[in-house]
């Protein structure tokens, strides 16, 4: 009985995993289409990209944001994606953290690594998502697969691991025939 629940648990993950990777590949897609970020179910994954939020949020590691439309869903505290035109009129899109809110809705930033405030002065319509879960982790995985030994260490554990798993079995099948 364990084994046949086991079964249906493992074929329900699977075809959830299989679900949402289907509907993030295909928001990815219609993001390149657009010339909008891909968003999955009001969520989208984001690279860190500088040191700005050491050491809340490590170089390298990957974040979780959700959509924001309006000024009922952030605070004070926050972390924010937003995007801003610099002087040579290109979008650049900076994840910060807020410091304060007006009462006039201007919402001022900073960089938790940073001296000094954004100059930016920001509205809701600047606004894209808020950091929701933050994997520091992912940080590690790639600063190790940027080196050649990294690359070989990444790949050459698990298969090793995996190919003593199946010498495993295939030596318990022999003795039990």
């Amino acid at each position: 009985m364990k084994h046949k629940i086991g079964n249906i648990v493992s074929w329900i993950m699977l075809i959830a995993a299989f679900l949402f990777l289907s509907v993030s590949v295909y928001s990815i897609y219609q993001s390149k289409i657009n010339g909008t970020d891909a968003y999955a179910f009001g969520y989208r994954p984001i690279f860190v990209m500088t040191g700005s939020m050491e050491p809340t949020l490590k170089t390298n590691g990957t974040l979780i944001a959700k959509k924001v439309s309006s000024m009922d869903e952030i605070e004070v505290g926050d972390i924010i994606t937003y995007h801003v035109l610099t002087d040579q009129g290109e979008e650049i899109k900076i994840t910060h953290r807020i410091t304060e809110i007006s009462d006039t809705g201007i919402i001022t930033t900073k960089g938790d690594n940073n001296g000094v405030e954004d100059r930016y002065e920001l509205t809701i319509d600047n606004v894209e998502s808020k950091v929701v879960l933050i994997c520091n982790w992912t940080a590690w995985f790639v600063n190790l697969w940027a080196t050649p030994s990294g690359k070989v260490l990444l790949i050459g554990v698990p298969a090793c691991i995996l190919l003593f798993i199946i010498g495993l079995k295939y030596l318990f099948r022999k003795e039990s025939s």
